[in-house]
């Protein structure tokens, strides 16, 4: 159920234009816990999540559209069946359910809100992050999806999103909830967040889950800039906390170079611009017809990218991989091993390397050595150039 949060920067790294926080989060009257990339627990195998020695938070990423919405809230087997498919039996270190409310042309009823907010004050729920609200397609009917699939495609109109998000905020402070994540959605102008933060000026928000929709954060650096600056006049997350806040990134993508051997990897180099946060991506962009996919790449933890299977590296990356199979896997079949387990995997790595992040964050000669890394100084200056000109860090 979700509590009261505190945040504390235990410690960060401010220099050569890169900024990283080592940030811990309480929930209730539980202990300070350090942050991980959080992991969707139904892709992930159990050997590995009891193999991890860090905490690892779980995000439950939940789309519900809006005619779902109102079945379940007059039939008790619907919603039954919802709960245990979605809500149940999911607990990390620290869990947050990020939800996508689904609409074609429906408009929001209060009603709506009311049954949404009690369906995520949900036990094992820590953190009310506001939804996002998406229109909708339906797919054409398939194999696997007889009836068709429905794929979010586009944000709502901020005159839409905006009293839906004050609507809901009212009534989860109704229910007596301390502290709530900001969302900001993709589709938000810069204009419209000054909007969008007096929205949450009276509530208590240290953290800000920041919509990327499949693509690179850095997309929305003015929106991000103008979160976090010290602007006086605005409700924004450094005003009303100080340091003690963390950006968590939502839906990024991991990669972007597919042609490149070792492609920087996006989502760990967020922690570089003052993210402490990220979680796994949902949104696949890709046209129609067959297509050949390529083999796997696997994540190099010291590399920070991922690294192509065709590549002189990858052999390295591969043994790494084959040691950790055997070690957590031994005597599970190992035939298609790196298909079905290429996710574990990555997940350990990401983690090692956000450790090494932390552990090392006053050394100076390890952060020399991150900016030398020979597969991403045009993304290590592109991260400079934006924690400088956009970000003011």
């Amino acid at each position: 159920m979700p509590q009261k949060i505190d945040i504390k920067i235990e410690n960060f790294y401010k220099k050569n234009d890169l900024y990283t926080k080592y940030a811990s989060i309480k929930i209730g009257s539980r202990g300070y816990v350090p942050l991980f990339p959080a992991i969707n627990p139904r892709r992930v195998h159990y050997n590995t999540l009891k193999s991890l020695t860090q905490p690892i938070p779980i995000e439950n990423y939940i789309e519900i559209p809006i005619e779902k919405l109102r079945e379940m809230d007059s039939d008790q087997e619907k919603q039954r069946a919802f709960i245990t498919e979605k809500l149940d039996n999911i607990s990390g270190s620290t869990t947050l359910f990020i939800t996508k409310l689904l609409v074609k042309n429906h408009k929001i009823e209060d009603k709506d809100v009311d049954y949404l907010v009690d369906l995520l004050n949900f036990p094992s729920n820590d953190i009310m992050v506001t939804p996002l609200v998406y229109h909708y397609a339906t797919t054409t009917p398939s194999e696997h999806f007889p009836k068709g699939k429905n794929v979010p495609t586009k944000g709502i109109s901020f005159d839409s999103y905006l009293p839906f998000v004050k609507t809901f905020l009212e009534k989860a402070e109704k229910r007596h909830i301390g502290s709530f994540s900001l969302t900001l959605p993709n589709n938000l102008s810069h204009t419209d967040l000054e909007k969008l933060l007096t929205a949450y000026k009276d509530y208590d928000t240290k953290i800000a889950v920041i919509d990327a929709k499949g693509s690179k954060i850095t997309q929305l650096a003015p929106q991000i800039s103008k979160l976090i600056s010290s602007d006086e006049k605005l409700y924004t997350l450094p005003q009303k906390n100080k340091e003690n806040f963390v950006l968590y990134s939502f839906d990024c993508i991991p990669y972007t170079a597919h042609l490149r051997e070792v492609a920087p990897a996006e989502n760990i180099v967020q922690y570089w611009s003052g993210f402490s946060w990220f979680g796994p991506r949902h949104t696949i962009f890709g046209g129609g017809g067959s297509k050949v996919i390529p083999p796997p790449r696997l994540y190099g933890s010291d590399r920070y990218g991922y690294v192509k299977h065709d590549s002189k590296e990858y052999a390295n990356e591969k043994k790494e991989f084959d040691e950790w199979f055997e070690k957590t896997y031994n005597g599970v079949n190992s035939k298609n091993k790196l298909e079905y387990y290429k996710k574990d995997y990555e997940i350990k790595a990401l983690a090692a390397s956000v450790d090494d992040f932390y552990k090392n964050i006053e050394d100076e000669k390890f952060w020399d050595n991150v900016i030398k890394k020979p597969h991403i100084t045009d993304v290590i200056k592109r991260i400079q150039n934006m924690n400088k000109n956009d970000l003011k860090v």
